[in-house]
């Protein structure tokens, strides 16, 4: 099996785990609407936290770059695009944008997440 193989499997199987962590609960925002995640719970619902070490985790696999600090850094990243707005497409499309500190071999998958879900993600990274 090839890297890409492996680390496309821990991230399903990280993935799924995160999907029941969210059916039975855990990580509601506490001013949100029963049932919907707040964007620390989403980052590992959605599988993010496996492959990027975010505000609040460390990856398990270490495969992604690291996302922490993303108010600093996000906002250099493309001529006159916002960390907001660079994040949200890095986030619905993952091959807008590489990141310079990315693994060559691996690239992120398409994320199956709604617009409100990427606001949430957005803000969590941004810290807001």
């Amino acid at each position: 099996m090839t890297r890409r193989t492996v680390v496309a499997a821990i991230g399903l199987v990280l993935a799924l785990t995160g999907l029941v962590f969210s059916a039975v609960g855990g990580g509601r925002a506490s001013d949100a609407a029963p049932g919907v995640l707040d964007g620390q719970a989403l980052f590992v619902a959605k599988g993010c936290s496996s492959c990027h070490t975010g505000p609040d985790s460390t990856s398990q696999i270490n495969a992604g770059p690291p996302l922490v600090d993303a108010a600093g850094w996000a906002g250099s990243r493309q001529p006159g695009m916002d960390a907001a707005t660079y994040l949200a497409q890095s986030i619905r499309e993952p091959a807008a944008f590489l990141s310079p500190a990315r693994d060559r071999d691996l690239v992120m998958p398409a994320l199956a997440v709604s617009s409100d879900e990427v606001e949430r993600l957005v803000d969590y990274l941004l810290g807001r």
